[in-house]
């Protein structure tokens, strides 16, 4: 969406502090022995007590509140019965809707004694992301948007997910553009002032490659190496980016 008013940016940054605040509360909750289903419903108390609701079940029939996916698997991880263990590097993906607003960010936990690969590239993902909303100002190409977080993904020995991407985001979970996390440069679009996108890396610790799973729904990496993805809500300001999915307390 384009912000065109205040009230747009208020509306904004109020579904975005929410979802920040849940990915924090579930981010604590996350401990080994809990089911992933466990931090399903978790999220779904979280966010009707705030007002809002979850989108991707919503607009896409989601078995689920919010995606779960856990090491190999990349992205759109279905909540169930897998028990977290000890180890595990978990992501989770919240969009939610509140007055006609959507936001969306993904954070990710690492539980007990994690791998030290697991804790590079859950690093690497954060910092992609950061150093990609630094750069964000108006004018700038999304293919060049995406070559900031594909140097930060290579120089730490990572492989961006071609195949997957941001997106814009603001009154529904996906709207144009897509936002690439590499140099594509078939794609022409340009960051404009007011505009709404969700800028996510998502990253592999192998050959980059990704399959679906017999669900329908999990991606995950083709060659069994972690992936990691991390990802805010930002509204292309005059100056730069700012985060909506934070939390300002």
């Amino acid at each position: 969406m384009q912000v065109k008013n205040a009230y747009d940016r208020l509306g904004l940054m109020a579904i975005g502090e929410i979802v920040a605040s849940v990915l924090t509360d579930l981010s604590a909750f996350a401990q080994p022995g809990i089911t992933t289903a466990q931090l399903d419903d978790m999220a779904g108390r979280l966010l009707h007590t705030q007002g809002a609701e979850a989108t991707p079940r919503k607009e896409y029939g989601f078995p689920g509140r919010l995606c779960i996916s856990v090491n190999d698997e990349v992205v759109h991880g279905i909540p169930g019965e897998r028990v977290l263990r000890e180890g595990d590097l978990i992501k989770l993906d919240l969009t939610a809707d509140k007055r006609g607003y959507v936001a969306d960010a993904t954070r990710m936990v690492l539980l007990d004694t994690p791998d030290e690969i697991a804790v590079r590239l859950a690093d690497t993902a954060r910092r992609a992301c950061e150093a990609a909303i630094a750069r964000a100002v108006p004018g700038m190409l999304l293919a060049d948007l995406g070559r900031v977080i594909q140097d930060v993904a290579g120089a730490d020995g990572f492989r961006v997910v071609k195949e997957l991407c941001g997106h814009g985001v603001g009154r529904r979970t996906h709207e144009a553009p897509e936002v690439p996390n590499y140099a594509d440069h078939s794609n022409l679009g340009v960051l404009r002032e007011g505009m709404v996108i969700a800028i996510e890396p998502i990253l592999s610790a192998g050959n980059g490659l990704v399959r679906r799973l017999e669900d329908g729904w999990t991606f995950a990496t083709a060659d069994g190496a972690l992936a990691g993805h991390y990802e805010e809500t930002v509204i292309i300001g005059a100056d730069g980016a700012e985060v909506a999915t934070t939390r300002r307390l």
